[in-house]
């Protein structure tokens, strides 16, 4: 277990940082056994890389179909997108966003 997990009790959310496995099933064994009322988090990107711009690195369907996962296990995710020096995420990206707000709205 990741050692922040142990040291700060109080946090509400799972540490879940996640690159390139996207499998789960590891991260909320500890939240069942060790940590109730702490929520499954994932952290990952969409790029190739944090906050690469080249364009999203799995496709919409891909995207849509893990966070419904995460959510079916009560889990919440954040998606590290790359941002300008303008602040503007690249369209690509917002394309997906929107694509995932539409696909996993209740």
């Amino acid at each position: 277990m990741h050692a922040d997990y142990q040291a700060c009790p109080e946090r509400a959310f799972t540490f879940g940082e996640v690159a390139d496995k996207f499998s789960v099933a590891y991260l909320w064994r500890p939240v069942a056994r060790e940590k109730k009322g702490c929520q499954l988090h994932v952290l990952s990107f969409l790029g190739e890389c944090w906050g690469m711009a080249d364009g999203p690195r799995r496709d919409d369907d891909f995207i849509v179909g893990y966070t419904r996962h995460i959510y079916s296990k009560g889990g919440s995710i954040t998606w590290d997108v790359p941002i300008g020096g303008d602040g503007s995420i690249p369209e690509a990206f917002v394309n997906q966003l929107t694509t995932l707000r539409a696909r996993t709205r209740k």
